[in-house]
Formats: C-alpha cells, sequence, structure tokens
C-alpha cells in the first residue's frame, strides 16, 4: 500500500522541525552530525508548515475542548493535530499512542 503519492503536497509542522532541531542539540558528539544532516535534508526537501493565526485558533479550540473532557495530551500533540483543519491537510505518523490520536471533538 502506498502511502504518500508522487503529487502529495508534503510539509513539515514547525513545532516538528523544534523537536528535531532539540534532538540535534541535546546528542552526543557521536550522533549530533548525522542528527543535523537528517535535520537538513529535511528542511532541503519539505516546506514547513508555520504555526499561523488560523492554525492557532483551532489549537486553542482543540485545548479547551481536552481540558473540558480531562483527556491528557502532550505538550505538543495538538500543535501537531491543529493544523489540518487549518490548512486542509492530513497528519501522517506512526505514532499509535493514544497522545498522539486527534480529539473527537467537535470541527473547530
Amino acid at each position: 500500500m502506498e502511502v504518500i503519492a508522487e503529487d502529495d503536497d508534503l510539509v513539515i509542522a514547525a513545532i516538528t522541525v523544534a523537536e528535531l532541531r532539540t534532538g540535534v542539540e541535546l546528542a552526543t558528539e557521536r550522533h549530533r552530525a548525522a542528527r543535523a544532516a537528517f535535520l537538513g535534508r529535511v528542511l532541503e526537501t519539505l516546506p514547513v508548515e508555520p504555526y499561523d493565526l488560523a492554525t492557532a485558533e483551532i489549537h486553542g479550540q482543540l485545548l479547551a475542548h481536552v481540558h473540558r473532557s480531562g483527556t491528557k495530551r502532550g505538550a505538543h500533540d495538538l500543535i501537531l493535530t491543529a493544523p489540518p483543519p487549518a490548512t486542509k491537510r492530513h497528519v501522517l505518523h506512526t505514532d499509535r499512542s493514544p497522545n498522539t490520536q486527534a480529539p473527537h471533538g467537535p470541527d473547530p
């Protein structure tokens, strides 16, 4: 099954760039160059989806929804969930833990 088609419009979320940069900065000398090179290739390949006003509005709605429902979320999980409704994109990830699943609240 092909997950990414050749004509898909791929981007990387700005928060993901921050997380990857954190990995570079916290890496041991042994791994830092490889991580920095990987981040460089990602940034050469994919445009960065900014955290803009539309994303911030959706993010705020999602934060309110999970607060009301008592659902636990990681610090960046909802930032990754917010851009798709704001930009009509889909999130592709391989993490199936409950904290990375989109909330099942009303469409913002």
